[in-house]
Order: structure tokens, then sequence, then C-alpha cells
């Protein structure tokens, strides 16, 4: 189960890459990263100073209302909370938002998905934080996400394409081809691992993938000139993670 700190989602931050983009600072030891999840009302803490409550409940606070908070430098999404290797998915990935967003993308043979979208007012208001300093995350499993799971590398390094199409840089190739864009023409400044599966309900290893889809994420973001992308992980206790032990020691990660 998640300790209190994963519970309450406070990141003490450490970069491997010096960037300073407005506000933003990637070199900094205090960056605080405050995840917007359906938890409502979640109350984080900037350790002596509490934090305003967000999340994505029936009176949930929006995105956007966090914009002009200059304590908060990071704000990761909750969540992608379905992997498209589970069952049920349609091979899909699902995401939840809370009521965020307008519906749900189908699949060309007409299959209903656990994929949120279009989300206008998320896609208004990362574009606002954004413009505020703030940079913006899309996060990969949370709590209640206990039996996402990755089959295979090659698995993995197909999702990652898939979230860097749907929420990456808008290119033709993937709007012309009819795929989604939940949050429109808003791009996300990276993902963030955030993965609490529990054990029994993974049919593979509990570790699988998540080194390979994190390497196919920094592939991207380096055909992407002119641009910075990040990657973040919320390793829980007992340390080595045994989720994501193995990504953090062959990939590299800009925040923990």
């Amino acid at each position: 189960m998640p300790s209190f700190i994963s519970a309450a989602k406070v990141l003490a931050t450490l970069a491997f890459s010096a960037v300073s983009v407005s506000a933003f600072d990637a070199t900094a030891s205090d960056n605080l990263a405050v995840y917007w999840v359906k938890d409502p009302p979640l109350l984080t803490c900037k350790f002596s100073t509490d934090m305003p409550s967000q999340g994505q409940g029936n009176n949930q606070n929006s995105l956007g209302s966090f914009c002009n908070d200059d304590t908060i430098d990071i704000i990761p999404i909750g969540y992608v909370n379905v992997f498209p290797d589970e069952a049920g998915s349609n091979g899909y990935p699902g995401t939840n938002f809370g009521n965020a967003c307008g519906g749900v993308y189908t699949t060309a043979g007409g299959q209903t998905t656990q994929l949120l979208g279009p989300c206008p007012g998320i896609e208004a208001d990362i574009k606002a934080c954004q413009a505020n300093g703030k940079k913006i995350l899309l996060s990969l499993g949370g709590g209640a996400a206990t039996g996402a799971y990755l089959a295979s590398d090659t698995t993995a390094v197909a999702f990652a394409d898939f979230l860097w199409g749907a929420f990456g840089p808008v290119t033709e190739e993937w709007t012309t081809a009819g795929n989604p864009r939940p949050f429109g023409d808003a791009v996300i400044d990276g993902f963030d691992f955030d993965i609490e599966s529990l054990a029994a309900d993974i049919p593979t290893a509990i570790d699988a993938g998540y080194a390979a889809m994190a390497n196919e994420f920094r592939r991207l973001f380096a055909l992407c000139l002119g641009s910075t992308f990040y990657l973040s992980a919320a390793p829980e206790c007992i340390i080595p993670d045994g989720h994501l032990a193995n990504a953090i020691s062959n990939a590299v990660f800009d925040f923990l």
C-alpha cells in the first residue's frame, strides 16, 4: 500500500539537466511538484507549509486555478490509469480526469475505450499554466490503478509512442489518421511514472517494460529540436521500489 509520503504526493525533486524556462529552474533543489488527481480533496503540503486542496472530485478545483500559485513548479496530471495490455482495455490506454472531459474515444472498430476526451478545459488550463512558468506532466498509474502493467518491452514502446502522439507535439501524421488528442493542441512537458500496481494483479514481472518505455520517451524527446521535455518518477517505499528501480537504473529521469 502507498506510504504516507506517496499518498500525499509531495516530491522533493532532483534535476540532472540544466534548463531554465520562465519561472521554472530544473537545476533547483527546491522545486515543488503537486499532483492534480481525482482523489477529492487531496490536501498536499510543502513540508511545513500547507498547500491548497486540489483534485478532480465532484467539487474539484480546475487545473487552471493553480496556475497563479507561485509555490508550485510542476503539476503532474493524474492519471493514465489503464494500460493497453490490461484485460478490457480494447488495446487503448484509459484515463481518469474526473468530470473534466466530455466523453470517451472509440476504436476504429467501434469499441468503447476508457480514454477520456475531448477535454477542452484541461487544454486551456495547460496553456495558461505553462504561460505562468509551470511544467505540466502526464502521470501514469496512480494508487487506484492496481492492475496497470506492461506485458513486454515491445508493448511498452508502443504505449510510449501512443502517449507521445496523443499528448505530445501535434503532428499531421497523427491527426490526419484520426488518432485522439484528448487535450487538443496543448502539449504536455513530459511524463511521470507513479506506478503502484499490486503484484498479485500483475500477470508479468512487476518491473517489466518501464525502462524500455522511459528510453522510448527519451528517443522521442530528442527528435523534437528546440524543446525540452522531462521524465519524473515517484518510487515508493520499500527502497529499491519493485516497480521502478530497474527503470531508474537503466533510463534517465530528471526528477525523483
